[in-house]
């Protein structure tokens, strides 16, 4: 029985692969550009700061989300997911909506506490971080932090990454490089070192935005974390599962924040010059 050429699987398949090449190749171009616009526009504003190093989270030029063959890689395989499905239903469903911070913020479910040491005009401080975890977006995520504040797992652990209008970095539990971390599970035994985010959902439009770092070879995330620094965190977008605040209750937590910001690193990783370490965490009520 003869059947239009337009109807035959493997054009059907061809038109997927080209419609998702398009469609991968204008993403990749379009955050390129992003990126580049955030490092120039960091230059203008902080001519003094060293350069942008190339990593953010555990690597971000070199992240799954960057690199070519992982692009190539991700696309080879949403191709025949995609054609798969179409060939068995004619509609995909629809991506889960996002959420803006700023315009839909979600629900504080809890309360935490992470009490900071850092040198501040020649004198050694401790002052307190407080964040806002959204438990019932990210219940997963929430979770596991949630459990190693509790724990005072993060005690002795540092913010080993400070870049100044992107975001910092900490919690790496059990390495002091920031290479690696480890889950709430992880800290208490089990083999599993990574957790799988429960979505990538909420945008980082927001100063003050708490995120989970990402493991570049499991993809999963364990006990690092960043917050961000700027409103504009496109870069961290469907990369980083964003799960919590920080909050300014006892009118301190942004002080801290601009603190830490502006203090003196060491290049190429953007490493602080003194120790900035997390002393202690906990639940607040």
């Amino acid at each position: 029985m003869f059947i239009s050429f337009r109807y035959h699987p493997a054009f059907r398949l061809f038109s997927v692969w080209l419609l998702f090449a398009c469609l991968e190749e204008a993403t990749w171009a379009w955050q390129t550009t992003q990126i580049s616009r955030r490092q120039t526009k960091l230059h203008h504003h902080h001519p003094q700061s060293p350069p942008l190093p190339s990593s953010v989270g555990d690597d971000f030029n070199d992240s799954p989300c960057f690199t070519t063959n992982s692009r190539r890689s991700f696309l080879v395989e949403t191709t025949i997911a995609l054609a798969t499905s179409t060939a068995l239903s004619p509609s995909l469903p629809a991506h889960a909506a996002y959420i803006d911070p700023i315009t839909s913020p979600p629900k504080i479910t809890q309360k935490v506490y992470l009490d900071v040491e850092y040198s501040y005009n020649n004198e050694r401080r401790r002052d307190r971080l407080m964040i806002g975890l959204f438990g019932d977006a990210m219940p997963r995520v929430v979770d596991n932090f949630a459990k190693l504040c509790e724990t005072n797992a993060y005690e002795g652990t540092s913010f080993y990454r400070i870049l100044s209008g992107y975001c910092m970095q900490g919690g790496a539990i059990g390495d002091p490089t920031g290479n690696s971390g480890r889950s709430y599970a992880a800290t208490n035994g089990d083999t599993t070192m990574f957790l799988e985010p429960d979505n990538f959902n909420i945008q980082h439009t927001q100063r003050g935005l708490v995120s989970m770092v990402r493991s570049t070879r499991e993809g999963g995330i364990d006990s690092r974390f960043l917050i961000q620094l700027t409103n504009d965190g496109g870069w961290a977008n469907d990369r980083y599962a964003a799960f919590g605040q920080v909050i300014d209750d006892d009118k301190t937590s942004k002080v801290l924040l601009e603190r830490l910001e502006n203090l003196p690193v060491q290049p190429p990783k953007n490493n602080p010059k003194q120790p900035v370490t997390i002393v202690a965490s906990g639940l607040l009520p």
